[in-house]
């Protein structure tokens, strides 16, 4: 059985903690992530997104939706 995902865009909120699933590091969202609204995919009860060839993990407690497909 698959994940259900759909895409989405996220706003991340001040302090959120992102999930590097390269290195498995745990970081605290910089001014810089928070300004941007990334498209995301709901999976595994996370929003995965990328900023370049990095992919991250965000609690769904941790962003504003902005729109969803």
């Amino acid at each position: 059985m698959t994940d259900r995902t759909f895409d989405v865009h996220i706003r991340i909120k001040p302090n959120s903690l992102i999930q590097s699933l390269h290195s498995s590091r745990t970081y605290t969202a910089s001014d810089e992530l928070r300004v941007f609204d990334f498209m995301a995919v709901l999976e595994r009860d996370n929003y995965v997104f990328s900023t370049g060839i990095v992919q991250y993990a965000v609690s769904p407690d941790d962003v504003e939706i902005i729109d969803y497909d």
